[in-house]
Order: C-alpha cells, then structure tokens, then sequence
C-alpha cells in the first residue's frame, strides 16, 4: 500500500482550490489588493496637472506645476518584434531606460533597466507566467545586489502569494509578505501581511454602479508593533464634466 504523504495532500487539495474557483489566469503578488489600493492613494492631486501626447508618435510628456515650479518628465517607447525600449527624461536630466524582451524563454519576460548617471540603478527582471501560477524575480546589476523573489498561484477567483527581498550586502532579509485575494466581476477582498509580519490589511473594492462608473472602497490596517489602527474610505464616480473620475476620501487612525 502506497503511503499518503502530507505534500500529496497538499498537492490534491490546491488542485481542487483550483478547479473549483473559476478559470486560470495569470495574477502577480503585485495584484493583490491592487484595485483598493490604488482607488484610495492613486492620482489624488492638489496641483496644476496636464498630459500632452501625439497621435501617431511615440512620445509622451508629463508634467506637474507646483507653486511657481514646473516639474515633468517626457517617455519615448519604441517597440520592434517582441522587444521594447522605454527611455524617460525627467527634470533633472536623468535619463532611465528599459529594455523587455518577451517569450525569450516560453512563458517569460526579461527586462533590464538602468538609470544615467547612476551607474549602481541596473536591474534585471524576470517573469514567468503560467496559466495557474506567476513567478517574478529581480536582481541588481551591481557587486552587492539585492534580490527580490515573488510567487502567485491561483485562479481568476482565488490567488495566494507571497514576496521575500534580501540584501546581499547585509545578508539580511529586507522584506516578507504574505497575502490572499478573492474576486469577482463586482468586488474584490484582500487580506496582505505585510512590514515582516509587522502589518495586517485587509481591502474590499465594490462596483456600486455600472452605469455611472460609482465605486467604493476601504481599507482596515493594523499595525502589531504600536497597536494602531486605521480606516481609510474611498469612492469615485465617472463624470462628463471632467477627463477624469472624481476621487472622495476618508482616512481616519485611531492609537491606544
């Protein structure tokens, strides 16, 4: 008779988690909570804002006026085959380009960027997407690099994951997350440990009203080391009167 190990266990049981909650679909550790998250803290601006592009170009200029400062950045982004350079400009005449290959392996992406002047900035990113699992890597291009592991399985409905980071120079870790999703076509709940364990949150984004675009979303932090606890609350809508949803929010902490 053939022993049943623990990990065969485990194996039949994420098989089942992955049958039973809905179609494959290729989710990163980034993912999780990502929708909340950029609903509550995401393009809320108190300045002079504009977008300039041009129809048939490949360039793209940002900027952003600040008292009687102006700040921008100007991207180019060519793209031959399954290869694409992005460069960006910004005010400070730093000049940062990325160069991503796809497919240069099946299922993967490599990506290597660097920032002039800063000869330390070189970074190498690979990707590799499964249709039930996504795994992404980072290393940098220097003699004492750090490097960054995050792993993803799941489903459309149910994705589990979790992030490491580790600096070679100090040989300690600079991060470990954990976190856990569930989504549907309407809403989406996370729950993210997070700050080496130090950090727990959980979000849930709901699309209220389709016809007008009306979404609201919170976010319930607790932080184990001072006790603290936050709520943050957000909503947007889509208008016609503006290029862009109106944002409302709502933060509020609460310390023993």
């Amino acid at each position: 008779m053939t022993p049943n190990f623990p990990f065969q266990n485990l194996k039949l049981m994420l098989g089942d988690i992955l049958h039973n909650y809905g179609k494959a679909v290729q989710r990163h550790f980034s993912d999780i909570g990502k929708k909340a998250k950029d609903l509550l803290t995401k393009d809320y601006n108190f300045d002079q804002k504009f977008t300039l592009s041009v129809v048939g170009s490949t360039g793209l200029a940002n900027g952003l006026k600040k008292d009687q400062i102006f700040v921008g950045d100007i991207n180019s982004l060519y793209k031959s085959g399954n290869v694409t350079v992005d460069v960006k400009v910004d005010t400070y005449s730093n000049v940062t380009t990325k160069v991503t290959k796809t497919d240069l392996l099946p299922n993967t992406k490599v990506a290597c960027s660097f920032k002039i002047p800063d000869n330390k900035s070189g970074k190498l990113d690979v990707q590799y997407l499964h249709p039930h699992a996504a795994i992404d890597s980072s290393i940098g291009l220097n003699p004492t690099p750090l490097l960054e592991l995050s792993a993803t399985i799941g489903s459309k409905d149910l994705s589990l994951g979790g992030e490491i980071g580790f600096d070679t120079a100090s040989s300690l870790l600079t991060k470990y997350n954990a976190g856990i999703s569930f989504n549907k076509p309407d809403f989406s709940a996370a729950l993210l440990l997070t700050d080496k364990g130090q950090t727990l949150k959980a979000t849930y984004i709901h699309a209220v009203d389709s016809s007008n675009g009306t979404t609201v979303a919170a976010e319930l932090t607790r932080r184990f080391s001072t006790s603290e606890n936050s709520f943050t609350l957000g909503s947007e809508y889509d208008s016609k009167a503006t290029s862009a949803a109106p944002k409302f929010g709502l933060a509020l902490a609460l310390k023993p």
